[in-house]
């Protein structure tokens, strides 16, 4: 059969992509990102650390976006900082992260409303979807992947707060 196929949605320095293209060599990893310097570090950090990723400049929700095939996997570490909680971020977080890549609306939840029918498009069946999550929004994003016949598991940190939402498509 054939090798599995990986997505990482919003790659950043491509830190996952490639951790992922480290531990299954047989697995096809894609990384996307709308940042073109986002994906010349991810691109930096593949070379270095001698993995092949596919790199795909563009936003996940860009109705043009074609890939080869579904995916078996897709992960992501999205935009989930509420409005409420933008002022009380470490002020050199707010100066070098770029907003995009952490805002995620008035609640914070504006990436995971937009991703669960996307999801339905990209994935194979029985393929899963890993979300990082803000401290207090795994149960809403769960709920959001249940209410589209996901199977959801919900995870905790090392401080054992619920951060990781896993959703397979059925």
């Amino acid at each position: 059969h054939s090798s599995p196929s990986i997505l990482d949605i919003g790659t950043g320095s491509g830190c996952i992509a490639i951790s992922l293209a480290k531990m299954l060599p047989e697995a096809q990893v894609w990384a996307l990102d709308q940042s073109a310097a986002a994906l010349e570090l991810a691109r930096e950090n593949a070379r270095r650390n001698d993995v092949t990723l596919q790199f795909r400049e563009n936003d996940i929700f860009d109705p043009a976006l074609t890939f080869p095939g579904p995916f078996n996997l897709l992960v992501t570490n999205p935009p989930y900082i509420a409005q409420a909680d933008w002022e009380n971020l470490e002020p050199e977080v707010r100066r070098f992260e770029p907003r995009e890549a952490l805002f995620g609306g008035a609640d914070g939840l504006d990436f995971y409303r937009r991703i669960v029918p996307r999801a339905q498009q990209l994935l194979l069946p029985g393929g899963g979807i890993f979300l990082e999550t803000g401290y207090d929004q795994a149960q809403t994003v769960a709920q959001l992947f249940a209410a589209a016949h996901f199977k959801t598991d919900i995870h905790q940190d090392y401080n054992q707060i619920e951060r990781i939402v896993i959703a397979y498509y059925e």
